[in-house]
């Protein structure tokens, strides 16, 4: 699945189990919110980082 992400033109990232869906889905949903709130017609991405 990861070459068919990377041949469309995406990054592919693996993101743990499948347990991990509920938080990265409320990431796009906090992404969603942010993009609708403002008055510019700006798109907001947020990059995950290890530290």
């Amino acid at each position: 699945m990861k070459q068919v992400i990377s041949m469309v033109g995406f990054k592919a990232i693996d993101a743990g189990p499948l347990e991990n869906a509920p938080l990265l889905e409320a990431i796009y949903h906090l992404r969603k919110e942010i993009c609708n709130s403002t008055k510019e017609k700006t798109d907001y991405h947020f990059k995950l980082i290890s530290v």
